[in-house]
């Protein structure tokens, strides 16, 4: 019985870029599927969590701001910062215009 010794190159082609296509498919699709679970774990610890850090963080700082007196923003004395609840109010009573920036305005110490 005589064997066929040529090599069928188109096929061994095909089969080796199916392979490699089923291969990258298969590491996208289980990093993906980590991925996701990964963020269902983080997710699930958020929700659990009492207060998150950041949350946590955060009041902390809007608290920081209500409670600070007026003082300079920077070194130039040219900006003034204030309390967000004060700021909303000096708004209101000037119908939404900011108010000029002056420079003999000083801060209350």
């Amino acid at each position: 019985m005589a064997f066929n010794q040529k090599i069928n190159f188109p096929v061994l082609v095909t089969i080796g870029l199916a392979g490699a296509l089923l291969l990258v498919v298969l590491v996208t699709g289980t990093q993906a599927w980590f991925a996701y679970e990964d963020n269902n774990v983080t997710n699930a610890q958020i929700v659990n969590s009492s207060k998150s850090d950041l949350v946590i963080h955060r009041d902390q700082q809007l608290e920081d701001l209500q409670k600070q007196p007026p003082h300079w923003a920077d070194h130039g004395k040219t900006k003034i910062a204030i309390p967000i609840e004060q700021a909303m109010h000096i708004l209101v009573d000037s119908h939404g215009v900011m108010p000029s920036m002056q420079t003999n305005v000083s801060p209350q110490q």
